[in-house]
């Protein structure tokens, strides 16, 4: 399901969290947020045409691969998604509300005001694409 790219990629990657390198957050998203992030290296909230007031975050690649491979399986298009990944500092990560949704998994959901806190880390750990599917 994803490229052989982005698995390469993520296979070299260490997305492990710890106190010297932060925790990772690790979001799905189509193109039109990606474009977005990259250019900004912020997440936003603002023009999500579900009406979600929400960011959703894996821990790690493996949670987000298996989310990615539950839309599949609902039904919806997984064609065009990426992964990608920040860090954010202890601080950070704690604001995540921890949300385990059946046949998705669990994830870190952040408000308007705490993914300001995420846009902050992101700035200076930058986000970076780990996947395509």
């Amino acid at each position: 399901m994803h490229l052989a790219k982005g698995g390469a990629l993520a296979a070299t990657l260490s997305l492990t969290s710890s106190a010297e390198n932060g925790h990772v957050l690790v979001r799905v998203m189509d193109e039109v947020e990606l474009a977005a992030a990259l250019s900004t290296q912020s997440f936003s909230i603002d023009g999500n045409p579900s009406g979600f007031t929400q960011k959703q975050f894996w821990t790690n690649i493996t949670q987000a691969r298996a989310f990615v491979t539950a839309l599949g399986k609902m039904g919806e298009t997984t064609s065009g998604l990426t992964a990608v990944y920040t860090r954010v500092s202890d601080a950070t990560f704690s604001l995540g509300v921890r949300v385990n949704e059946p046949g998705i998994g669990t994830f870190l959901s952040y408000d308007a005001i705490s993914l300001q806190a995420v846009n902050a880390d992101a700035k200076r750990y930058g986000i970076h694409v780990i996947d395509n599917y």
